[in-house]
C-alpha cells in the first residue's frame, strides 16, 4: 500500500513538474513572437533580445490567449515591437506582464478590452506594464468589459516626445464602454502626451488610484470639458502625489494661440461624495514660449474640480500667463483657478498667476500657503504668507526662506528630518525628491512606492500605508 501511494505521489509530482511554467527565449523576426505565444503554456515567460518583432496577423495585433510574462532579456537589450499587444476575444487570463519592451511602431502599444466601439477583446485580471518604452504615437488602451476585480500597474515606463504628427492617448479604463479598473497604480513613469489625454475610469467597491512619482510632459492644452488628465468616475482612494507636471501647449516647432473663451485644465478628477481626492507634493510648471496671438484665456486650472479635495504641499507656477480681465462696467471675470469647495488647501506655493486664485467661500480652507507675484494674494490669516518664498530654480527652499517650518503644524505631517512641515513640494513624508530619484537614469534599486488609504488616513488621523515594489531589469 505504501509503495503504491509513493508511486502515485511520484507520478503526480512528475506530471506537475511537466506543466510548470518555463522560460522561453524568442529570437527577433516576423511572427517569431506570435509563434512563441501560441506554443507557450500558462504562466510561461517569453524572453526577447535586441531586434524587431512583428506579426502578419489581422490588424497587426500580437494575439495572446493565456497568462504570460513577455520581457527583455536584460536592461541593455532592446526588443522592438512594431505592432500592438492584445488579448484574444473573450479570453480572461490571470495575469499579463510586459517588461523592458519598446513599442516602436506608429500607433503600436497595448490595446486590451473593447475600445472605441471595436470588437471586444479579451481581458486580464492583473496587468503589469513595467519599464517599457513607447513611441510618441503609441497608445495604452485598457477598456475592460468588467473591471470590478481588475488590477493595472504601470511602473517605470517611458514615452518618447519626438512627435510624428499622430496623436497619442492613454485610456486606463473604458471611456466608451463605461467600465473601469478596480486598482490602478501609475508610478515612476515618464509620459509625453504629444497631442492626447490620459483618461482614467474606476470600477468596483474599494477602488484605488495611486498616481505617484511620475513626470508628465503635456503638449496638449486641455479643454473646457476635459483636463489633460481626467476621470469622470471617482475612486474610493485617490492619491495623486509627488508628480512633476509640465505643460508646453503644443509639440515640435508649432505655435499655439489661446482661445479668448478658453479654460485650460490639467487634472479634472471627480470624487465620490465623502471621499476626497488627495493632491500632495506635486510640481506644476508651464512653458509659454510657443504662445502667439493676442487672445487671452479665461482661466487656468492645474487642478480643476476641488470639491472635498485635499491639496497640500504642491508648487503651482503659472509662469506669468496673462489672464483676461474685465475692462467694461458690468463685465464679470471667469471663476478663479479652482472650482468647488475643498476640505483643505495647505502648505502650497502658488506663483506667478495673473488672476483670482480662490473665492471668499474657498478662502476659509486656505492655511499656511504662500502666494507670490500673483494678482490675488493668499490673505494674511491662518498662517498664509504673501512674500518672496526665496526658492531655487528647482523649487527647493533657500536658507532663510520664510517657507521653512511654515506649513501644517500637525506632527503627523512633519518633514523627513522630524521638523515642522515646510511649505512646498519637498516637505513631509511625500517629499518629491525621493520619487525623482527613482526615475533617475542611474537608479539601481527596486521601484518602491507607498500606497496609502487616503480617505481613511484623512478621516481619522491614522496613516495606513502599504507598498508596491518591483525589481528593475538588470
Amino acid at each position: 500500500m505504501k509503495l503504491k501511494q509513493l508511486a502515485t505521489f511520484v507520478a503526480l509530482a512528475t506530471a506537475s513538474a511537466s506543466i510548470q511554467a518555463a522560460d522561453v527565449n524568442v529570437e527577433p523576426g516576423v511572427n517569431t513572437l506570435q509563434t512563441a505565444i501560441d506554443n507557450a503554456t500558462e504562466g510561461d515567460t517569453l524572453i526577447l533580445s535586441t531586434g524587431v518583432y512583428s506579426t502578419t496577423n489581422t490588424d497587426d495585433y500580437f494575439l495572446i490567449d493565456k497568462s504570460l510574462t513577455i520581457r527583455a532579456a536584460a536592461k541593455d537589450q532592446a526588443p522592438q515591437l512594431v505592432d500592438t499587444i492584445t488579448l484574444v476575444t473573450d479570453v480572461v487570463t490571470d495575469h499579463l506582464i510586459l517588461q523592458g519592451l519598446t513599442f516602436s511602431g506608429i500607433e503600436s502599444g497595448f490595446n486590451i478590452g473593447a475600445f472605441n466601439g471595436s470588437e471586444p477583446k479579451g481581458i486580464s485580471n492583473n496587468i503589469q506594464l513595467l519599464e517599457n518604452t513607447l513611441a510618441a504615437s503609441a497608445n495604452i488602451n485598457v477598456a475592460p468589459n468588467d473591471g470590478s476585480n481588475m488590477s493595472l500597474t504601470l511602473i517605470g515606463n517611458k514615452q518618447n516626445c519626438i512627435s510624428d504628427g499622430n496623436s497619442n492617448s492613454l485610456y486606463l479604463g473604458g471611456v466608451y464602454q463605461n467600465k473601469g479598473i478596480n486598482k490602478l497604480v501609475v508610478a515612476g513613469n515618464q509620459f509625453c502626451l504629444s497631442n492626447g489625454f490620459l483618461y482614467i475610469e474606476s470600477e468596483g467597491e474599494n477602488s484605488e488610484l495611486h498616481f505617484v512619482g511620475n513626470y508628465i510632459l503635456s503638449q496638449h492644452p486641455g479643454t473646457s470639458s476635459w483636463g489633460v488628465i481626467s476621470s469622470d468616475d471617482g475612486f474610493h482612494t485617490t492619491n495623486i502625489a509627488s508628480n512633476r507636471i509640465h505643460q508646453e501647449f503644443t509639440w515640435n516647432t508649432r505655435t499655439y494661440e489661446f482661445s479668448d473663451t478658453g479654460q485650460y485644465r490639467i487634472f479634472n478628477m471627480k470624487n465620490i461624495p465623502g471621499l476626497p481626492v488627495v493632491y500632495q507634493n506635486n510640481i506644476f510648471t508651464y512653458d509659454t514660449s510657443r504662445i502667439t496671438g493676442t487672445s487671452l484665456p479665461y482661466r487656468f486650472s492645474p487642478i480643476y474640480n476641488i470639491d472635498e479635495a485635499i491639496i497640500v504641499n504642491n508648487v503651482i507656477d503659472l509662469a506669468d500667463i496673462e489672464i483676461w480681465q474685465p475692462v467694461t462696467a458690468g463685465d464679470t471675470n471667469q471663476p478663479p483657478m479652482f472650482d468647488g469647495v475643498p476640505t483643505e488647501v495647505s502648505g502650497n506655493l502658488i506663483l506667478n498667476y495673473g488672476d483670482t486664485i480662490f473665492t471668499t467661500e474657498q478662502k476659509a480652507f486656505y492655511k499656511n500657503n504662500i502666494c507670490f507675484n500673483t494678482l490675488d494674494d493668499c490673505g494674511a490669516e491662518q498662517g498664509n504668507l504673501n512674500s518672496d518664498p526665496e526658492i531655487n530654480a528647482d523649487y527647493t527652499l533657500q536658507v532663510g526662506s520664510p517657507a521653512i517650518d511654515a506649513g501644517r503644524e500637525n506632527l503627523a505631517f512633519s518633514d523627513l528630518d522630524g521638523t515642522r512641515n515646510d511649505i512646498g513640494a519637498y516637505a513631509g513624508s511625500w517629499d518629491i525628491s525621493q520619487f525623482d530619484a527613482q526615475r533617475a537614469i542611474d537608479a539601481k534599486g527596486p521601484y518602491i512606492y507607498p500606497l496609502i488609504d487616503a480617505a481613511k488616513s484623512v478621516a481619522n488621523g491614522e496613516v495606513k500605508v502599504k507598498f508596491v515594489s518591483y525589481p528593475r531589469l538588470k
